[in-house]
């Protein structure tokens, strides 16, 4: 605890310097009840023009997260996280653990965006690496899992990488991993980033397991946990509950934050399974006043339009998210910062949105779990129709139960 508390105290000053930083998480499916994997990627950024758009790779078709909703999609050139139709899912955060001298040759974002649409597993991804040679010229951390059960962590240090195996139980005993903004194979204390990977931490280790040693989560447990737990370890802060005597209260050190601008959660597949239904629940924009809503890869293009539509220079569900986030939760300005949130409309905004997640909950896990149990590609068409549908759905009702609170 002591070291806790001492690399806390040496990197306070450093959190401005890593402000525009991520979190994650990777849970191997040995270690989850149903065998699924799961990963999650809060994404935090100044620029939040965010979009989801649908690509055709050279091997594959996927959906990557782009952090400029104003570029054109032919021009796209890199991505934060995504997911392909052969359950190779992705996500990268920014270490600050190697020298940045000379800018890399090949950024986290180029390299996502070439495997995702060339690779269907770890294995392939790993060849392509190789076939690129050293040095690499990444410096990040990136996250991959795939459909045949491998879930790994990836530290690039500019030369090459680090591999941590979670299915491996001398790098994960209990079968997941967290990671913020350093790297442990660099300067891993100089970094930063380490408040908030104390605080995933912790949020992990108070996941209850079931009788036979096993997490029963869903993709709900981790986007509500990491995204609106505001749980801040080092201050001794468990979660919004905590806050209930303050008006307001600074996010510095939060997993969740004022530059915070999507969450990714992938829900992965059994070895075996069809990897399309691999699901990328997906929050773009600020997790409080964005619902999280279920993509998949698809047989075309399934993106809805409010969430990227080609030739637009904004996604509206990200736009409204944060219309409602800064017309609430961040409405003030003090000491020249917008970092201290309104702790009573951040909870009425959470409060609303959850709302629309159970609806989106209900209408698409029972569909959803009938056409998985089916097991017939022939099904496959009418329920991305249906979903299709649906989809629209999801945003008239995110509207609607924002008008009903008054948060319009």
């Amino acid at each position: 605890m002591n070291k806790l508390f001492t690399l806390v105290a040496a990197l306070l000053f450093g959190s401005a310097l890593t402000a525009f930083a991520c979190s994650s998480v990777i849970i191997s499916g040995r270690v989850t009840a149903d065998g699924r994997p799961l990963m999650l990627k809060v994404r935090d950024e100044s620029g939040q023009n965010n979009n989801i758009q649908y690509f055709t790779g050279q091997n594959y078709n996927f959906l990557g997260f782009v952090g400029d909703a104003s570029r054109a999609h032919a021009k796209v050139r890199s991505i934060v996280g995504g997911m392909n139709e052969a359950g190779l899912c992705t996500m990268s955060l920014t270490s600050n653990s190697w020298p940045k001298d000379n800018l890399p040759k090949t950024g986290h974002g180029s390299l996502q965006l070439a495997a995702l649409g060339r690779c269907r597993n770890i294995p392939e991804f790993e060849a392509m690496l190789s076939e690129w040679g050293r040095p690499l010229g990444n410096v990040s951390n990136l996250g991959v899992i795939d459909a045949e059960g491998n879930a790994a962590y990836y530290e690039f240090d500019g030369e090459w990488y680090t591999k941590y195996d979670l299915n491996d139980p001398k790098v994960a005993p209990d079968g997941w991993r967290v990671l913020t903004n350093f790297s442990w194979a660099g300067d891993a204390e100089g970094s930063g980033g380490w408040d908030r990977y104390y605080s995933a931490e912790a949020l992990m280790k108070a996941f209850p397991k079931n009788a036979e040693g096993k997490y029963e989560l869903t993709a709900q447990d981790l986007y509500e946990a990491f995204g609106r737990g505001y749980r801040h370890e080092v201050m001794g802060i468990r979660s919004l509950e905590d806050l209930a005597g303050y008006p307001y209260f600074c996010d510095t050190g939060m997993i969740t934050r004022n530059k915070t601008c999507g969450i990714l959660t992938f829900q992965g597949v059994r070895p075996g399974e069809n990897p399309k239904y691999t699901v990328m629940w997906t929050q773009l924009g600020f997790p409080g006043s964005c619902p999280a809503i279920p993509l998949l890869v698809g047989e075309g293009n399934l993106v809805p339009d409010y969430i990227w539509k080609e030739g637009s220079k904004h996604s509206r569900l990200c736009d409204k998210s944060f219309e409602v986030r800064n017309k609430y939760v961040y409405d003030k300005t003090w000491n020249g910062r917008l970092n201290y949130f309104n702790v009573k409309a951040l909870n009425k905004v959470i409060s609303c949105v959850r709302g629309t997640e159970e609806a989106i909950r209900a209408e698409f896990l029972p569909r959803f779990e009938a056409w998985r149990a089916a097991h017939k590609k022939a099904g496959d068409a009418k329920f991305y129709e249906e979903h299709r549908a649906a989809l629209q759905t999801y945003w008239a009702r995110y509207l609607d139960d924002l008008q009903a609170a008054g948060l319009q």
